[in-house]
């Protein structure tokens, strides 16, 4: 029985670099999908586009319009809301009202609809409601900051401490939006400091505070998009008005404005720390910063992003990219399948 057992692991070994290591390396994968769209196999570029999108991903979901806010992916249909990443749970506005944002942390959901905010446990069971706001100064954004949730409402920021079930002004100082008549808010968190992005159709305030100090790091930057990516080190945005787009790269430190690109047409954008992807008339496109951009070649579509991830969607399902892995399956496509581009 021995000598057929090291037989059998003697056989294997051999045949493992043929077949499950194989399939195992992602590379691998990738240079044989493209091996067979040079050889113009029957469904070659469709499969190209399958192993392009299984080596850029490091995980993917399943679903229809699904939305992200950066920590949440998730489906909303008016007050009830089904949590798909990275927990899987359903949970119902009380009072039939549509939810308007949602935040998590490991102990806690919380969600508002403008006049008052809930606050459910992790299971999903209703913890607090309370009502804050109204239709003058409703509730814009919420993020939960530990056993603590920070609300905006009416350029002021407030903490609503969720074991004592008491409210106090985060921070003197008021953070308005360019215009005042109808605007938007996104709170979140960067490390120990809180951002603030305010406002509606290419005119946004961007600020930076320290929730335990009470003091700003940034005031009112001024942003173009909603579309920007805050780093410890810099802030990604894009400036200007339509047909005359800049990318700019704003250093936290030395306070200081750098173009990195331009753009003369888009329909979407992402940013992340080392790179971005773009929709215009002409397709998907992806560029590091500072480097020469290449059209994606195939079907994708941006779907937001997940934790400083771009999400692409891929039929139905979405999908979380690696940014540096992209861009090398992009260039090693340039060098042996540029027939992808032939049509340019």
């Amino acid at each position: 029985m021995k000598s057929y057992q090291i037989l059998f692991l003697v056989i294997a070994s051999a045949l493992l670099p043929y077949g499950l290591g194989c399939s195992l390396d992602p590379e691998r994968r990738l240079n044989k999908a493209i091996d067979r769209y040079v050889a113009k196999a029957p469904d070659a570029e469709r499969d190209l586009a399958d192993t392009v999108m299984e080596y850029i991903s490091i995980d993917s979901i399943e679903g229809e319009n699904l939305e992200s806010n950066g920590k949440i992916i998730y489906s909303i249909e008016e007050n009830e809301i089904e949590v798909v990443y990275p927990v899987e749970i359903s949970m119902t506005f009380p009072g039939g009202s549509e939810i308007r944002q949602i935040d998590m942390s490991e102990a806690y959901f919380a969600m508002h609809d403008g006049l008052k905010f809930c606050i459910f446990g992790e299971d999903g069971g209703l913890l607090r409601e309370e009502t804050v706001g109204d239709d003058k100064n409703p509730v814009r954004a919420l993020v939960i900051d530990g056993s603590d949730l920070i609300y905006y409402k009416n350029s002021h920021l407030y903490r609503y401490r969720i074991n004592d079930m008491t409210t106090s002004t985060l921070i003197d100082e008021t953070f308005p939006p360019p215009y005042l008549s109808y605007y938007t808010v996104q709170l979140y968190a960067i490390n120990d400091r809180l951002c603030i992005l305010a406002g509606i159709a290419g005119s946004y305030y961007f600020s930076i505070v320290n929730p335990s100090a009470g003091s700003i790091d940034l005031k009112n930057l001024k942003m173009s998009s909603s579309k920007h990516h805050a780093g410890a080190d810099a802030i990604f945005y894009i400036a200007g008005s339509s047909g005359n787009w800049e990318l700019i790269r704003f250093s936290r430190g030395a306070k200081n404005k750098k173009t990195i690109r331009k753009f003369s047409d888009i329909k979407d954008i992402e940013l992340t720390a080392t790179g971005c992807l773009w929709e215009n008339s002409d397709g998907l496109w992806a560029a590091e910063y500072g480097k020469e951009e290449t059209r994606v070649p195939f079907t994708y579509i941006i779907a937001g992003k997940y934790k400083g991830r771009i999400l692409l969607q891929y039929g139905k399902t979405y999908h979380f990219i690696q940014m540096d892995k992209m861009l090398g399956a992009l260039a090693v496509l340039k060098d042996k399948a540029s027939g992808l581009w032939d049509a340019e």
